[in-house]
């Protein structure tokens, strides 16, 4: 209700006082989570290229990393997208229990995995590869596939599958 309350005037050049500053930032948090609901659900993965166009746009100008995971039934069309993690400008800390626990909440047969690199370099670091197989082997434990895991960049991806290192 309050996001809805009239700004109360003020004499500041330039800058919003707090209380109005407060419901824009809600806002656009709000505005945030609808539209990660609204993300069209039923897109097909066939490559690393399609899970690199549907989240580079949303990865790129990040300052920090972020991790999301897709949820994708027998066909790979897209059940849920999930943010698991955000993190500082070099790390997004990242525990297989949450990722598959998305995997199992929306009954995923498999899932594709996407963080970006602040830095524009899609180069995987040691962690990633790390992480990526900790993923993998926890996946095929519960019998979920795991697709890929995709590093977003400048306009560059990595894909682990593409790479043949998943």
């Amino acid at each position: 209700r309050e996001l809805l309350q009239p700004a109360r005037p003020h004499d500041g050049a330039g800058t919003l006082p707090p209380q109005p500053r407060a419901r824009l930032r809600a806002l656009r948090e709000l505005l945030g989570h609808w539209s990660r609901e609204r993300r069209p659900r039923g897109r097909i993965f066939g490559s690393a290229g399609d899970l690199h166009e549907h989240y580079h746009l949303r990865l790129r100008e990040l300052k920090q990393e972020c991790f999301c995971v897709a949820c994708l039934d027998q066909k790979n069309r897209l059940l849920a997208d999930e943010q698991i993690s955000t993190g500082s400008l070099t790390e997004a800390l990242v525990h297989p229990r949450e990722v598959l626990s998305a995997a199992i909440r929306t009954r995923a047969a498999a899932i594709a995995v996407v963080h970006n690199h602040p830095s524009g370099d899609p180069a995987p670091s040691r962690a990633d590869r790390q992480l990526t197989q900790r993923l993998k082997e926890a996946a095929d434990l519960i019998g979920i596939r795991m697709l890929d895991h995709v590093i977003v960049g400048d306009g560059r991806y990595y894909s682990f599958a593409e790479s043949g290192a998943l």
